[in-house]
């Protein structure tokens, strides 16, 4: 999330409107709209802010700059990844059809943590900026006798798949 605030210039006392990115893609999104909208911004604490006049209204600015940055993720194909560890199996692979993305099942392992069919990690991690062609591959608790995996439905998507639908 955008952190949008107030802030004073320590050099010259001056207030002004912070935008600052939390995640590697709001950072990138900082950088873009910098130069695309010539926008000022500055670096504070290790992170990239953009510098607004404390005249403008700040929460017409927060609708704008929310607004900017979904038709950037949009525009260049971004998503960040959501956690889905410690949810179930059909809940997980449900919120990451919900943004676009695709999930692949890398293998199922016993877990003391969580019951039966439950997502216990994920590569990427969330947060980390992704493309929607890039699967997400989770790893699902097995704490049964059975043989039989779980069976992958339509959200799923094999490497090769990828590949054809990125190149196409």
């Amino acid at each position: 999330m955008l952190n949008i605030f107030k802030d004073k210039d320590l050099s010259t006392g001056e207030e002004r409107i912070l935008v600052e990115g939390e995640t590697t893609l709001e950072e990138k999104f900082i950088l873009w709209i910098s130069c695309e909208e010539d926008i000022s911004r500055i670096r504070k604490d290790r992170k990239e802010a953009l510098v607004f006049d404390p005249l403008n209204d700040i929460e017409q600015l927060r609708k704008n700059i929310t607004s900017a940055f979904e038709d950037f993720k949009i525009r260049f194909n971004y998503a960040e990844i959501p956690s889905v560890i410690g949810m179930p199996f059909s809940e997980g692979t449900a919120k990451i059809i919900g943004m676009g993305l695709f999930w692949t099942i890398e293998k199922e392992e016993p877990s003391t943590k969580y019951p039966q069919g439950y997502i216990i990690n994920q590569s990427p991690q969330e947060g980390i900026t992704s493309t929607p062609y890039y699967p997400i591959r989770l790893i699902i608790s097995d704490n049964s006798t059975q043989e039989e995996p779980l069976k992958p439905n339509s959200g799923s998507i094999e490497e090769d798949e990828v590949f054809k639908r990125f190149l196409s």
